[in-house]
């Protein structure tokens, strides 16, 4: 039986051995995709770079624009999927749920990450992760997360991410050569 020291000991051990296993945040933000707290999740298949494949950790950078309550409280639901012969599955390998509280001025537009810790969750080499928001306060407050050119670690295709709505996975051009989804992703061995 381990002792808890050598149980803390292994913990920070693979916590040191963490790397980025896919990075769209290095560059600029294209084109802007608005969300109105809907129930529409949006997304983007991303093939990670060489390396482990227990993800720890996701963070994807969103920008806040409220239109009549300033500081709403909003739940993000960040969801991990298999790809199945080109689509993402309907059944996701994950699904984690955090709330926001950007703080924002009328008519401007601030941005904050959403980063949610991810319990190791085993990944294959290509995978969907898409996020959907609720706005606890049903205030109006639009939602924004970036999408540019490709990824500085791990690839995506540039020429569509994925929306879904009421059970159906679309594919959604925005701007040509910038339908990469803004986030980062970090794993363990």
């Amino acid at each position: 039986m381990k002792s808890f020291a050598a149980l803390i000991l292994l913990s920070a051990t693979a916590l040191s051995r963490a790397q980025v296993i896919y990075n769209q945040t290095n560059h600029a933000r294209g084109t802007a995709v608005w969300m109105h707290s809907a129930d529409t999740e949006y997304g983007d298949e991303v093939t990670f770079a060489a390396g482990p494949r227990k993800v720890t950790e996701i963070s994807i950078p969103l920008l806040l624009s409220p239109s009549g309550n300033q500081n709403p409280t909003l739940t993000a639901t960040i969801v991990i999927r298999n790809m199945v012969s080109g689509v993402p599955s309907a059944t996701p390998l994950w699904t984690g749920t955090i709330t926001l509280t950007p703080h924002g001025t009328l008519g401007t537009v601030t941005s904050f990450n959403a980063t949610v810790t991810v319990p190791s969750v085993t990944v294959p080499n290509t995978a969907y992760i898409g996020i959907s928001l609720a706005d606890a306060d049903n205030g109006p407050a639009w939602v924004g997360f970036g999408q540019g050119a490709a990824a500085a670690v791990g690839s995506s295709s540039t020429s569509y991410l994925w929306s879904y709505h009421k059970g159906v996975f679309h594919q959604e051009t925005i701007a040509a050569g910038n339908n990469n989804m803004h986030m980062r992703v970090t794993a363990v061995p």
